[in-house]
């Protein structure tokens, strides 16, 4: 089973009406165990009270979406450094609209999944030759 690390860009992603990152990518892995981070929920928490809008609406909807997945414990009160820590030591996949954290994982050797175009996900991963 492939573990899967969602992160906050992603569980709004899914919710924003735009890709559900966890239909798509249940429908590409044969089976998946969807997981977020302590930092992850506390992130989301933390946009839901102070963002207006629809931002702080869909962060609300993501923090139950989020509490449906397994919950890890946190390295580090950074989200994005915690994401690459636990990624890397639970060997997991990390799902994200984040440009910038999505090249910083893949720098790292962490696969990513991401949007594509249209309502696809796609995964990549650094591989050197």
């Amino acid at each position: 089973m492939v573990k899967v690390l969602l992160d906050s860009s992603a569980l709004i992603y899914c919710v924003s009406g735009k890709a559900n990152f966890i239909f798509e990518l249940e429908n590409l892995l044969d089976k998946a165990d969807f997981c977020v981070t302590e930092s992850t929920i506390k992130e989301l928490i933390l946009l839901s009270k102070t963002r207006r809008g629809s931002l702080a609406s869909n962060a609300k909807k993501a923090i139950e979406i989020a509490k449906k997945a397994r919950i890890l414990k946190s390295v580090s009160e950074n989200v994005d450094k915690d994401l690459l820590a636990v990624a890397k030591r639970t060997k997991a996949i990390v799902a994200t609209s984040d440009k910038s954290l999505r090249k910083k994982l893949i720098k790292n050797g962490v696969a990513v999944a991401f949007p594509a175009k249209g309502k696809r996900i796609r995964i990549d991963s650094f591989t050197e030759l």
